[in-house]
């Protein structure tokens, strides 16, 4: 599975929008949906806040 799905899966099941997972991992909801599509990857650091 592609790291684009595997964000937008995981944001899903979670019930979050991509505000809410910006704002969580301090980022712009502009970077989620970037990462969602395929047109940008996520950085390390973001995955580590993301999941703690």
């Amino acid at each position: 599975m592609k790291t684009k799905n595997i964000i937008l899966k995981l944001r899903t099941e979670r019930g979050m929008s991509q505000d809410e997972l910006a704002d969580k991992i301090m980022v712009t909801r502009q970077a989620v949906s970037r990462w969602e599509n395929g047109a940008m990857q996520m950085e390390h650091i973001h995955i580590t806040i993301w999941t703690n």
